[in-house]
């Protein structure tokens, strides 16, 4: 069994984490990789991961700097942008916005897998320079979908999870305050448990 490459998950430093873990196995190789091939579709489909998820939390929308809606792969530099349930920024302009850091693709013989990394951001069509989102920017969520021989596994891993209640807007500090705290204490799990098991539904 090949291990999830850790090099690809930013470091857990300081504040909470979250990780969650799916998996299936089947009786052949050949039926795995088809399977994950379906995965990889699901996966890249960020503007459709609400319906991945089958549930209405939070809608996730590709984006570039320009908040041009993107249909093609996520790509490094790309945006999304995240329409959370409740109270909206107004730095964000009424989103929660990432930038995507990493994509890597890993294909082998008997291992295949996606990593994608995003941060927390700054609205990129306000020319601002605040994190527009509740978690500050040394918060990372790891997107990840790998098949080893017949076992295909989906994960997320959240680092680094600090409320960003230190912007220069106040109404946006207390409305962070209020949904970070209630990601801590369990808001964001059903949200990305839910993506893990409909990207391997």
């Amino acid at each position: 069994m090949v291990l999830i490459n850790q090099e690809l998950i930013p470091k857990q430093e300081k504040g909470s984490h979250v990780d969650i873990l799916e998996n299936k196995t089947f009786g052949l190789d050949s039926e795995a990789i088809l399977f994950y091939k379906n995965m990889k579709v699901r996966l890249l489909d960020i503007n459709n991961w609400h319906k991945v998820c089958k549930s209405t939390l939070s809608k996730f929308y590709l984006v570039d700097s320009y908040n041009q809606l993107i249909e093609s792969d996520p790509i490094i530099g790309l945006y999304i942008k995240i329409d959370i349930p409740g109270p909206a920024t107004k730095m964000g302009a009424g989103f929660d916005w990432v930038i995507i850091r990493n994509v890597t693709y890993i294909e082998e013989i008997n291992y295949q897998a996606i990593y994608i990394v995003v941060q927390p951001a700054p609205n990129p069509i306000n020319n601002g320079q605040e994190t527009s989102h509740f978690y500050t920017a040394d918060a990372s969520s790891t997107f990840i979908i790998s098949r080893a021989g017949n076992t295909v596994k989906a994960e997320v891993h959240g680092r680094n999870e600090i409320v960003n209640s230190q912007t220069s807007i106040i109404s946006d500090n207390l409305r962070n305050m209020i949904v970070g705290m209630s990601a801590k204490v369990g808001f964001s799990y059903p949200q990305w448990k839910s993506l893990a098991k409909g990207l391997i539904a």
